[in-house]
Parts: structure tokens; sequence; C-alpha cells
């Protein structure tokens, strides 16, 4: 019988001994698959924030208690301390049951929520009232937002206490920030700027680069003292012997301080993170598994899915195969975490929290084709 395969995108949470898995999300490749909206762990790994079937937050502790969030999110992210989390609410959005602290006239069609971790349980309040929310990042100053307001594309700064001051108002395409610091890069066409939030409405320069802005920006990372950065550049190299022939890849360059951007990796990079606590930073490419601050080494030539930091303990994890596998901080010592005996599925995704370890799974499934 003639069969159509359908292709489905699974979160999941494997049980101590490896055996069962419990569900958490499943989506459809037409959906926004960016794994930091799809789940992210906080720092110190003790909790677990992710999206859900029916589009709501929820949070997951390490005695896998569930609570809600948000009933509707854009993007979402924790403090590096781990207290807090900041929400972008879309609209439509009703009063979650998470120890809400408010009314319901606190909570507008669009908002920012803050969310307290420092209890035992969450505690959520309503932080601003704004509308246009796309993007989320934390700076010493408070909660950085990317709004699209009246068509027109504006930098956001909130307080703790709810004040709030815009950084920018124009068109960027992105922007990064010292999650510990107060600086920010904004990312235009064809320059960057950079600004102090300890100094409001000042625009310390224009860093600027050659055209490859113009191409797509595929990620940014900035150590959490603002002393470097990192972006993934999607690249169209012309073919050698083919005119008007193209392949893409994925391009890595470095600021350094307030250098002009400097290419280090043409070999098609993905997973780039940046650690918690200093200037390090891990990624994958076609060679393998790379690690650095300023000065960057190979620590492993497999082929890796994926890579990040772990926030649980010191070192890395990884996504390689059908396994899911830690090393140290030195990138030593591999311990297999996990081995999916799924033929029809594929890893592209791991990380661990104190509730276990969490993996986001490619899933292909025959179904029979109905004839008419």
């Amino acid at each position: 019988m003639p069969v159509r395969r359908d292709r489905t995108y699974q979160l999941a949470l494997i049980s101590s001994d490896g055996k069962s898995r419990l569900h958490l999300r499943t989506r459809f490749p037409e959906h926004d698959l960016r794994s930091q909206v799809i789940y992210r762990t906080s720092p110190g790994g003790r909790w677990l924030a992710f999206g859900d079937n029916d589009g709501a937050m929820r949070l997951l502790d390490a005695a896998h208690h569930w609570y809600l969030v948000a009933d509707s999110y854009v993007d979402y992210r924790f403090s590096p301390d781990g207290r807090w989390l900041a929400v972008a609410v879309r609209s439509g959005n009703t009063p979650p049951p998470v120890n809400f602290q408010g009314s319901h006239d606190e909570l507008p069609a669009d908002q920012l929520l803050l969310v307290d971790l420092s209890g035992p349980t969450p505690v959520s309040r309503s932080l601003a009232k704004l509308e246009g929310i796309t993007y989320v990042e934390w700076s010493a100053a408070g909660v950085l937002l990317q709004r699209t307001v009246r068509g027109e594309d504006e930098l956001t700064l909130v307080s703790l206490q709810g004040a709030q001051r815009v950084v920018r108002t124009g068109p960027f395409r992105r922007f990064a920030s010292a999650a510990r610091g107060f600086r920010v890069l904004v990312f235009l066409d064809t320059i960057m700027l950079e600004y102090d939030l300890s100094q409001p409405d000042r625009l310390l320069q224009i860093i600027e680069t050659d055209p490859h802005l113009d191409q797509e920006l595929r990620n940014v990372e900035m150590a959490a003292d603002g002393s470097t950065t990192l972006y993934v550049m999607l690249a169209r190299v012309p073919i050698d012997g083919k005119i008007g022939w193209f392949t893409e890849r994925n391009e890595l360059f470095l600021i350094e301080g307030t250098s002009t951007p400097r290419l280090i990796d043409t070999n098609d990079v993905s997973s780039l993170w940046a650690d918690d606590a200093g200037a390090r930073f891990v990624w994958q490419n076609k060679a393998g598994m790379h690690l650095g601050g300023n000065t960057f080494a190979l620590l492993h030539e497999d082929a890796l899915t994926s890579v990040r930091f772990r926030r649980d303990a010191p070192g890395f994890v990884a996504a390689r195969g059908r396994q899911a596998v830690t090393w140290n901080a030195t990138g030593q010592d591999e311990v297999v975490r996990w081995s999916d005996s799924q033929t029809n599925e594929r890893l592209i995704g791991a990380d661990l929290y104190a509730g276990g370890l969490v993996v986001w799974i490619e899933r292909d499934e025959p179904r029979p084709l109905q004839r008419r």
C-alpha cells in the first residue's frame, strides 16, 4: 500500500534508566523549530522551561511538577543568575495559575511577565504593558525587548521595577546584550551600533563591517561581560566553474572588544552557545566541536548534531547520531547518557537539568495513503 511520510519534532524527558519517555511537546515542520524557543534550562539547572502543543509556556522542576506560566508566548529568557524568567506574552493571554500577583486588569493584550524563581514555587507578575514584543534578552540594567510598534522597530529596556526606556527607534535586524553588563550591539544591514545602558541615550560607536550583514543573520551570542561577541551569517558562495551557481554555508565572525568583525570559521557553523559565567563559547561545524574565548580549539572531531554547555554541572552535552553524550569541562570523560533505539528517529538536540535528560527528536512516521 502506498504511504506518505510525516515528519514531527518531539520534546521528551528521558527516565533515569533510559527506558521510558515523558513527552512534553510535539511540533510539525511548519512551526518555528528554534530550540532556544522550544525549550531552555535555567542557569544552575533547576528549571526546564518549554512550550507545549497548545502554545502555552510551562515550567518543570526537578520533581517534575508542572507550572503553567502563560497560555500564549513569543519568547522567554532566564536571568543569568537563574532567579528570574522574563516572558513575552501574546495577545489574548489570561492570568496563569502560577501564583500570579495581580488582577485581570494588569494583563493587557501584550505584556512582559516576570517570574520569580527564588522560592519553592514560581511567582509571576506583570512587569510592563508593551505591544509587539518579538525577542527578549537580559542585561545588568534589566530586560531588553525587540519590538515592532506600528510598523517600526524599537529596542526597549525595562528595569525590574517596571521603568521603561527606549534605547533605539528605527530599523534593525537583531541585537545582542551582555547579560551581566551594560553593553549592547544592534545589528543593521551593513553596520552595528554599540550602546552603553549605564549611560542613557548614549551611542558609543558605529562598527563598520563589509557588506556581509546583508545576508541572513542566523545566531548571535555575547559573553556575559560583553567582552566578546560571536555571530553566524548565512553566506552564498559561488561554485567554481558554474556561472550563477551558489552554495550556502554558515560562517562565524568574532568581535573582540570594539574591534571590527573578523571571520574565523567558514566550515558551516551551527549550535553556537555562550556560557553563563564567563567569556567562553562552544559551537560545532563539519569538523567537530570547538571551544574558546578569544582563541579557539577543536576538542572533538565527532559529527555532532548539536552541542551546548551543561547548566546543571560543568561540562558539555551533545547530540551525536542517536546518542546523547556528555563531557567534563575540558572535553574529556565521555558518558553516553541515552541511546535512541528507534530507527525512524534522529536526535537533533539534548540538554540536562536537575530533573533529568531532555531530548529534541525528529521523527519520521509513515502513514498509509487513503484511496478515494
